[in-house]
């Protein structure tokens, strides 16, 4: 007679990710590219700019020499990278479209993996890896996998249940409680190390939660773990923090559509549900929703109240019951372009925990199932649907001899990461604010600049001159022939914080910067000239990587080993 084998469920659920995104992969493998567009050409850069700098033996710098036609433009040193730095290094040895597929399948993993233990630790285990796999496979971690790059916001993602539990936890805890500070300080370090908008949305969302649960409770204790915890994280993330100051005090162009905070209203984050919504539900959050709303049980009501608080907060922060006309005007809030954006991306995990709170284990179990069933069916069919679409788009690579605009889709080779035929990443974001854009408002430079940018132009005494452009990791080089001494408009970016190393033939040169924020100098050799411009971020900088180093690495260790004695102390 025959013994029946009976697979866990949990183990079900983890074989069916790992097959789905072995089927992918294999397929994208395949294709040698990586069809996609809008924002993904900009996230695409950074990180190429970072898989440079490790394959040359170097720290990632502040400005973008290799990327980002080559301006030295500031996107790497005011994005948050260093939480991804660990994932491109052991990631370089692939060609770069296969590395940006490997990252893609590793943080879909890590989300999934994450969320499951996370989930694991509180209830069931089945249910748990059910509830896991359904956020992993909707909202904007599946929209980054497949569609449009976001790096550090879906590594925030991947966190996000245990920063979910971990606010439950510091707000009821009535006691100082270090293993939770250190667990509040190395959550809190992933986030303000990978999307620096998305630090400043929980700590507003946990400190609001922290104010009304105190008005409840008057529990004032908890606000010690809270100020130990962000003073812990503000000396762990001090190299970001530092490049952030340092930069700022340049003066620099402000982000795109600063000042202007785009809200929709509920209704429209109900009806523009979908299964890879960025700035609303997804359909499976909110069939949750309409499950546990429809069939609350009033025993638990006092479980389910302060998730269901938390995700009303927000709700409303994500929509247009804000009064975003005033917030707008607020520092950091000005910065927010979308508030479904920075708010909503957050609002459907409560909904799948409410499920596992609200039901018991076994019909949470039956409710879960089906949630994962709808989510698989709707998330392969939204993939392979993109797919079949993105058939006809044209490729981009090293031989594309046509301008790729700012609105377009292609499949994005290994060669065409890093194409200056990519207008779309020619952007005010963080340049010079000397800057001139169109009608002065910001969010598109100014014609002439766009050309100059494109064209890599060089300007001799007002005139364009041929030249020949190199660019490694924290420098780039212009040789020229046929130059007039006299003053020489490089197109580069200049900073006043920043201090350049810049050579004439060999020879140290003085720079200024002038009013459209770029580099120039006096050149006296009049045959021909090889111009480089370096810069090394200050020495600083290191010792506060080495201290954040030092400082994560003991906040690690002093937790493994407050959890391995409070096991010991639950050994009878």
């Amino acid at each position: 007679m025959r013994s029946k084998i009976n697979m866990p469920v949990r183990y079900i659920v983890m074989l069916t990710i790992c097959i789905l995104l072995s089927c992918y992969g294999y397929f994208e493998w395949s294709n040698n590219y990586f069809a996609t567009g809008f924002d993904s050409y900009f996230h695409l850069q950074r990180i190429y700019e970072v898989r440079e700098a490790f394959l040359h033996n170097r720290i990632p710098g502040w400005l973008n020499f290799v990327t980002f036609h080559h301006l030295g433009q500031a996107i790497s040193g005011m994005y948050p990278d260093i939480s991804l730095w660990p994932l491109i290094y052991i990631t370089d040895g692939f060609d770069p479209i296969h590395q940006v597929l490997v990252l893609r399948i590793l943080l879909m993993l890590l989300t999934f993996f994450i969320s499951y233990l996370s989930l694991a630790h509180r209830f069931n285990k089945d249910n748990s890896a059910l509830i896991a796999a359904c956020y992993t496979l909707s909202g904007l971690v599946l929209r980054s996998f497949y569609l449009e790059l976001q790096w550090g916001t879906a590594l925030t993602m991947a966190f996000l249940f245990p920063i979910i539990f971990n606010y439950m936890d510091l707000v009821k805890t009535e006691k100082l409680d270090i293993k939770l500070v250190l667990k509040t300080s190395l959550l809190g370090w992933v986030v303000l190390n990978s999307h620096l908008m998305s630090i400043f949305v929980l700590y507003l969302t946990l400190m609001v939660f922290w104010c009304a649960t105190v008005f409840v409770k008057r529990n004032y204790i908890s606000l010690a773990n809270i100020v130990l915890s962000g003073s812990l994280l503000f000396i762990t993330s001090l190299p970001v923090l530092y490049r952030y100051y340092i930069l700022s005090k340049a003066k620099i162009a402000p982000p795109f559509s600063e000042g202007k905070v785009a809200a929709d209203s509920v209704m429209q984050m109900i009806t523009n549900a979908s299964i890879d919504a960025r700035a609303t539900f997804t359909t499976i959050a909110l069939l949750a929703m309409a499950i546990v709303i429809g069939n609350i049980d009033r025993s638990k009501v006092q479980k389910l109240f302060p998730y269901i608080y938390l995700e009303l907060f927000i709700v409303v922060m994500g929509t247009g019951i804000a009064p975003w006309g005033l917030l707008e005007s607020l520092p950091f809030f000005k910065n927010f372009q979308n508030a479904g954006w920075r708010f909503m991306i957050f609002a459907s995990a409560i909904p799948l925990i409410l499920v596992l709170i609200n039901f018991s284990d076994k019909a949470a179990k039956k409710i879960s199932v089906i949630l994962l069933l709808l989510t698989v069916i709707s998330a392969v069919s939204v993939v392979t649907g993109y797919i079949k679409n993105s058939k006809n788009w044209d490729e981009l690579s090293n031989k594309t001899d046509r301008i790729v605009n700012a609105d377009e889709w292609t499949k994005v080779t290994s060669t065409g990461i890093n194409s200056d035929k990519i207008v779309r990443n020619i952007v005010p974001d963080y340049a010079p604010s000397e800057i001139r854009t169109v009608n002065g408002e910001g969010g598109v430079l100014a014609e002439d600049i766009q050309k100059k940018i494109i064209n890599n132009t060089v300007e001799n005494n007002g005139k364009s001159v041929t030249s020949k452009l190199s660019y490694a990791p924290n420098e780039v080089v212009y040789s020229m022939q046929n130059v007039s001494a006299g003053k020489l408009v490089l197109p580069v970016w200049g900073y006043s914080t920043l201090k350049y190393n810049i050579t004439e033939n060999g020879k140290k040169v003085d720079y200024s910067i002038n009013k459209d924020g770029w580099l120039m100098l006096e050149i006296k050799d009049t045959s021909k000239a090889t111009i480089r411009v370096q810069y090394a971020y200050p020495k600083t900088y290191v010792y506060l990587l080495l201290l954040s180093v030092i400082g994560l690495g003991c906040s690690l260790i002093a937790l493994l080993f407050l959890k391995h004695i409070n096991r010991l102390s639950q050994v009878p």
